[in-house]
């Protein structure tokens, strides 16, 4: 005896199939597909007028604008964090960027806090090639105090030539090289 053999018609096609005990219990109709089910409902529903939404400025309201910003439940007061890659201890904290400074922002309006500490000390955007350095190495420590601002990231690194030649000398098998180069032999 098969346990899955036709055991209910379709009350539209007329065709039979299967359908278990508990799913009989649930609907009063039986219909063997979904097209089925939307023949049904179309003969249901003629001569019914269909339901109009009218949009109203207050259901426009209503609608989920009301959860954005600060009456999200998920807002975080404009903060978010982005992981940094490699051995740096900490994250980077990005907050909403203020009109006058949308230039230095990332396409969803937000910026590096400790960029925007400087910029607002100088009274300007900053430029892309300009680098804020953090003197004690804690990205998380943005005190004005503890930024530094470098014209090109080539200025930022001779600054901190000593800083990473101690960084290598510690982590030495992070940064050695893996391949050796190897002379070609000569040929007779």
């Amino acid at each position: 005896m098969d346990k899955h053999a036709p055991n209910t018609t379709c009350e539209i096609c007329g065709k039979a199939f299967f359908k278990y005990e508990c799913w009989k219990k649930r609907s009063e109709h039986d219909f063997c597909s979904y097209e089925c089910n939307d023949k049904w409902r179309s003969i249901q529903m003629k001569g019914k007028p269909q339901p109009q939404l009218i949009p109203t400025p207050e259901g426009h309201k209503k609608s989920g604008l009301k959860l954005r910003g600060p009456n999200n439940p998920a807002w975080k007061g404009g903060t978010t964090y982005r992981k940094r890659k490699g051995r740096y201890p900490s994250s980077v904290k990005y907050v909403r960027c203020p009109p006058e400074f949308i230039s230095m922002a990332r396409k969803d309006g937000y910026v590096m806090e400790h960029r925007l500490i400087i910029a607002q000390q100088l009274g300007r955007p900053l430029l892309r090639s300009e680098v804020v350095h953090h003197i004690n190495h804690d990205a998380t420590d943005n005190r004005p105090e503890n930024l530094e601002l470098f014209t090109s990231n080539g200025e930022h690194k001779k600054s901190e030539s000593g800083y990473f030649k101690e960084y290598y000398r510690r982590f030495p098998q992070k940064h050695q090289k893996t391949h050796t180069r190897t002379s070609p032999q000569n040929s007779p």
